[in-house]
């Protein structure tokens, strides 16, 4: 599990097979659970706007 200390590493690991493009695309579309931090290393990294695995409603008020 990627988390903030292995995630240089395991990014590293994947962009000797993927370019940056199919690896966000892939973490975009993909229906296993990525946290959200993983999401937002990746958007650092790759300088494009922030996203997250599960999209906060900003439409939905809580008590």
């Amino acid at each position: 599990m990627t988390n903030e200390k292995s995630f240089e590493d395991d990014i590293s690991r994947l962009e000797i097979f993927y370019s940056s493009d199919e690896i966000v695309r892939n973490l975009k579309s993909t229906k296993e659970r990525i946290s959200n931090r993983v999401c937002e290393m990746v958007a650092h990294r790759y300088h494009i706007p922030p996203f997250t695995d599960i999209p906060i409603d900003k439409n939905v008020q809580s008590n």
